[in-house]
């Protein structure tokens, strides 16, 4: 095993004994847990609404899972790993909104 392999194993180890019976991780995760089950539809549906650009990726991290409804959903738009701007689904359509000020990073991308 690489010192780099075994590094990692160590980390993942000594993490998952931290978060070993730590009530509020478990919460959390529970909590994370349920809106994933709870908001799968709602999120289908609005994901189904438009298509993206094979050179963007389409990110939703937990933080918008938790707050989904079945009136606004946020799609966050990625180029190159870097946040770019937000899809919003809407009961009225789909919108989208770019960060202009990634341009000096990404002249490229489109916005």
């Amino acid at each position: 095993m690489s010192l780099l392999t075994q590094e990692y194993s160590d980390v993942m180890r000594d993490v998952g004994s931290l978060l070993d019976g730590n009530s509020e991780w478990i919460q959390r995760y529970k909590k994370y847990i349920s809106a994933i089950k709870t908001k799968s539809s709602i999120i289908k549906d609005a994901r189904s609404k438009f298509e993206s650009s094979k050179n963007l990726d389409i990110y939703l991290s937990m933080s918008k899972v938790v707050k989904a409804n079945s009136r606004t959903e946020f799609f966050d738009v990625r180029y190159k790993g870097q946040s770019v701007g937000e899809i919003f689904v809407k009961n009225s359509g789909v919108s989208i909104r770019f960060q202009t000020s990634n341009n000096k990073y990404y002249p490229e991308y489109p916005a």
